[in-house]
């Protein structure tokens, strides 16, 4: 397996090359367990979002998770809402928005709880994702924001991957694409 050095806030990590397909090879990356890693980006992604005044911190599960919860905590927010891939059990009256292509996206829907929804309805949100490619999954959080009548206000991200996503955002690092050989 093929390995990228990427330095981010003054770390450096290695990261695996993995195959989205024939044609094309991305770096890999997860957040998952890298408490030094969160820690750092936390803090300089909290910084360029401060001035946008946010309420609350969503993002798509999961890799996003420990991102929202040191966000959140920096910023003394007292919740932030993680959008599942389908509806889950324990969801009351949720929000549900299905992808515009199901035949080439991985994600069937994506939900938040009704109780979430409720939650958000006219707060300043923003948006958070560890790394940004398509903008397929920042499309479905924002239907899911507007069904909950939040009040969307900027997006942020860890790294940004390519430019197949053209909408503007804050982010920290851009990670190379490759064309598989």
């Amino acid at each position: 397996m093929r390995f990228v050095e990427i330095e981010i806030c003054g770390l450096t990590r290695k990261f695996p090359v993995v195959s989205m397909g024939p044609k094309l090879q991305v770096v890999s990356v997860s957040l998952l367990g890298d408490v030094e890693l969160v820690e750092i980006v936390s803090k300089e992604l909290v910084e360029r979002i401060m001035t946008w005044r946010p309420e609350v911190l969503v993002g798509p599960e999961t890799k996003v998770v420990p991102l929202l919860q040191k966000m959140s905590e920096i910023m003394h927010l007292p919740r932030y809402v993680v959008c599942r891939k389908g509806i889950q059990a324990y969801m009351i009256d949720p929000l549900v928005v299905e992808p515009k292509e199901t035949r080439t996206s991985r994600v069937k829907a994506m939900a938040i709880d009704g109780r979430d929804g409720k939650y958000l309805q006219g707060k300043r949100t923003v948006v958070i994702d560890d790394v940004v490619f398509t903008g397929g999954s920042f499309a479905m959080v924002r239907q899911l924001l507007d069904k909950a009548g939040a009040d969307y206000v900027g997006m942020a991200a860890v790294f940004k991957q390519g430019d197949k996503f053209g909408e503007s955002y804050e982010y920290l690092q851009e990670l190379p694409v490759f064309d598989s050989v």
